[in-house]
């Protein structure tokens, strides 16, 4: 990870005591990245996008899109992708890019929520947050099929949230 970079990791944080307590999550940065930023806007407006690479003391892991919803007080993901050595390697970047994406949703006092749909993937850490029980279901996760043509994933319709917590 590049010297300039600053890893926030508050281990006060109420989300991060519940989902790891013995702080076994890597340490990651996120990296504004203006082209998502300004890609993910157009498709959200009037909402703010905030783009970001994710980093790793190994360097770039992947990216996110987190979209900051004024109308319902609650952000949550546009996108998230992992580049391919970390997809399924078992290190945590996925879940610490989550609970950083709650973290900072909740620094603003806003909710971290599903997005309209979530993938299969996503479906599955959304309902380990339920587990723990820092995620409130709205609605359970109801079966979309494949929406997008080529990806590996199939899709659910839900509305699960997690409010800060204290």
């Amino acid at each position: 990870m590049p010297e300039e970079l600053h890893v926030v990791r508050p281990h006060h944080s109420p989300i991060r005591r519940v989902v790891d307590p013995e702080r076994r999550l890597p340490d990651i940065a996120l990296i504004e990245n203006n082209q998502l930023t300004d890609a993910y806007t157009k498709m959200h407006k009037p909402h703010s996008v905030h783009g970001y690479e994710i980093a790793t003391r190994d360097g770039f892991a992947g990216w996110m899109a987190v979209v900051e919803d004024t109308d319902s007080d609650a952000c949550y993901f546009a996108n998230i992708e992992l580049d391919e050595n970390y997809l399924r390697s078992k290190q945590g970047i996925g879940l610490a890019a989550y609970v950083l994406a709650i973290e900072t949703a909740h620094a603003v006092g806003r909710r971290f929520r599903t997005g309209q749909t979530v993938s299969e993937p996503a479906k599955h850490r959304w309902e380990g947050f339920v587990d723990l029980g820092v995620a409130q279901v709205h609605e359970l996760f109801e079966y979309l099929g494949n929406l997008r043509e080529g990806s590996a994933y199939s899709h659910y319709l839900a509305h699960v949230d997690i409010p800060p917590l204290t």
